[in-house]
């Protein structure tokens, strides 16, 4: 056989063999197409992240420009108020500049000059249509109770940044008579020193609201947001405002203490950076170094968070929302470029897989995938629960009209049907269950051998078994445990058939010789439909050789169909071994062998194969030799 050309019976297997793998094709198909949506999943969410550090990275320098700018403008503002103060300019005046620069940068919520005491000396506050300075009978006399100890720390040209707070006045939080929304304003202060000498404070409060707001859509992506909150997770510019600013608020009031983990319970703040899901939201945070220049002009009030972080997160209404979470489905559309390609991969590597293991062991492959028409647990339990019996066919001697012995020939009953070999034979050896069959039959014959005995008609009678190659062999294995072990008694009455395709074995040439000396009885069974090696049958001594029903001719009198089997016999006479005749089934070929001086033969012309009891009533009736007489 060559190495890739397969014969009809191969490739049917083969293509049985694709039918059935086929849910193997199919499971590759969902793993890998899982696989791959997995990775474009995970590269989506790396583009998705990756895009949430640029909009981090942007935000923070965006917030750093911010307040720089903010910082400027309260440098520019305190030189002014510095050197108009020490040209002695009066108070109406300065009040008037200050009211100036309000409405030039809007931003500004208010300007304050404090005593060394803290008393308000001048303050103008944010008004319509335009800011308006404070009446002195309206100062405080004390300024805000968070900045003032702070600001009296300032040393010369120093500012300080304090955190984004929401306004409070006299204790209470500051609503936007606009907005009606309270008032998160940016605090500076810097300490007014004239003439080297320290007088007060200059305090500025920047409006904030506008640009958190901004901060929080600065991404200008549709459903995607920018998160500012502190290092203890107190939020700035959540879009629900009860949610900022939670420890400006009394206790006991539904705002106090609301934090990040309020909306985002995931979120964990001892990492400098993460990445989590949240439900439909994907976010991203990292944490900043909160505004402080290195030069000293400035620096953070001890009240103010050493660190900002800045969150984005995208919802499902945004264009990454399908990103978000795994769906199998709309990850394996979107991926669809790398579906092609793994398809391209896997189902020609099923083909070529399958081909492979075909070649690898052709017979077994071929076997394995040929239809089966029993499942292998439904042949072992019918082993198991000795279904399979002994039917008996006789073997007749006709030139002395005796019984020579008869074939056991194993049969399944399955409740009230009886299957011959050809119905499941194919199954036990492609399961490879002839060892458990052949030791099946043999544990049948020395029971019904005994109950023939029993009976007294068998007498110097055979019983031939035919038994595989898979069972010789382990038969032939030193300390096998098989119960096909013939005992001395057993010997004198039980023939094993061999197929020629076992006698011409090399590897069990030797085997069959040791067993022939040690007086096993052997018969060649089929003779003719294998590769023969008459040579070899000529080492042996009172072999017996059956020819196969294939050469019996049908015309006794058709000399082309007659001379395979007259040759046949002929040899083997000559050399003084029985010729046994299988298949003989008509009156015609039954005479025709007796001419031919043929010993015995086997077939439906005598009888088909019998179960144990009916045998035995056929031996005793002599119903061969009826046979024979009616014959003449």
């Amino acid at each position: 056989m060559s190495f890739t050309r397969a014969d009809p019976g191969e490739k049917r297997a083969l293509k049985n063999a694709y039918k059935r793998l086929y849910p193997i094709l199919i499971v590759a198909i969902i793993v890998f197409s899982l696989l791959v949506s997995y990775i474009h999943f995970l590269n989506q969410r790396e583009e998705i992240v990756d895009m949430q550090q640029k909009l981090i990275t942007d935000a923070v320098i965006n917030y750093n420009n911010y307040i720089s700018n903010l910082i400027s403008i309260t440098r520019s503002i305190e030189t002014n108020y510095i050197e108009s103060a020490t040209l002695g300019y009066p108070k109406n005046e300065i009040e008037i500049f200050f009211i100036k620069e309000m409405i030039k940068n809007p931003v500004i919520d208010q300007l304050r000059i404090l005593d060394l005491y803290g008393m308000e000396t001048i303050r103008v506050d944010k008004e319509l249509p335009i800011p308006y300075a404070i009446p002195e009978s309206e100062l405080q006399n004390k300024s805000d109770r968070y900045y003032y100890p702070e600001t009296k720390l300032l040393g010369r040209n120093q500012f300080l940044l304090s955190a984004i707070d929401l306004n409070i006045e006299h204790s209470e939080i500051e609503i936007d008579p606009k907005t009606y929304l309270t008032k998160p304003i940016l605090r500076i202060s810097a300490p007014v020193v004239l003439g080297e000498r320290r007088t007060g404070y200059f305090i500025v409060n920047f409006l904030m609201r506008d640009y958190l707001s901004y901060l929080r859509t600065s991404s200008n992506i549709t459903g995607g947001y920018i998160l500012l909150f502190d290092q203890n997770g107190y939020m700035l510019n959540y879009e629900n405002d009860s949610y900022n600013f939670g420890f400006s608020y009394d206790e006991g009031s539904e705002e106090h203490n609301r934090t990040i983990k309020s909306i985002f319970p995931d979120v964990d703040l001892t990492r400098e950076t993460d990445v989590f899901v949240e439900d439909d939201k994907i976010c991203s945070y990292a944490a900043y170094d909160n505004i402080e220049d290195l030069s000293d002009n400035y620096f953070l009030s001890d009240n103010a968070s050493e660190k900002l972080y800045f969150m984005v997160y995208f919802d499902k209404s945004s264009v990454y929302g399908k990103h978000i979470q795994y769906s199998p489905i709309t990850c394996t559309i979107g991926s669809w470029k790398m579906q092609l390609v793994m398809l391209s991969l896997v189902i020609p590597s099923y083909f070529i897989l399958t081909f492979l293991y075909f070649l690898m062991n052709r017979v077994r492959f071929t076997n394995r995938f040929t239809d089966n028409r029993y499942k292998k647990s439904r042949l072992k339990k019918a082993l198991k629960n000795h279904e399979f019996v002994n039917y008996y066919q006789p073997v007749v001697n006709i030139q002395n009209g005796t019984l020579m012995g008869c074939e056991a020939l194993s049969r399944w009953k399955r409740k009230d049907t009886v299957l011959t070999p050809d119905m499941f034979m194919e199954e036990i050896n492609r399961y490879e269950l002839s060892v458990d069959l052949d030791e099946n039959a043999f544990r049948n014959i020395r029971r019904d051998r005994q109950k023939m005995e029993e009976t007294g008609v068998i007498e110097d009678t055979y019983i031939s078994i035919n038994i595989s190659r898979q069972t010789f062999e382990y038969m032939t294995r030193k300390n096998s445990r098989t119960i096909i072990k013939l005992t001395d008694e057993e010997k004198k009455y039980i023939v094993l058939e061999l197929l020629e395709d076992i006698v011409f074995y090399s590897n069990l040439a030797n085997k069959i010789r040791d067993l022939h000396d040690d007086n096993v009885l052997f018969a060649i069974d089929d003779f003719g439909t294998g590769n023969s090696n008459v040579a070899f049958i000529h080492s042996f001594k009172n072999m017996e050789i059956k020819i196969d029903k294939a050469f019996v001719p049908n015309n006794v009198h058709n000399k082309e169909e007659c001379i395979i089997i007259e040759s046949f016999v002929k040899m083997f006479s000559d050399q003084g071994f029985e010729v046994i005749v299988e298949g003989v089934e008509t009156k015609e070929q039954y005479l025709y062998l007796k001419r031919l001086n043929v010993t015995g033969v086997q077939g439906y012309y005598f009888s088909k194969p019998l179960p144990l009891n009916q045998f035995i009533e056929y031996v005793k009736n002599k119903d061969y030799s009826k046979k024979i007489e009616n014959s003449l």
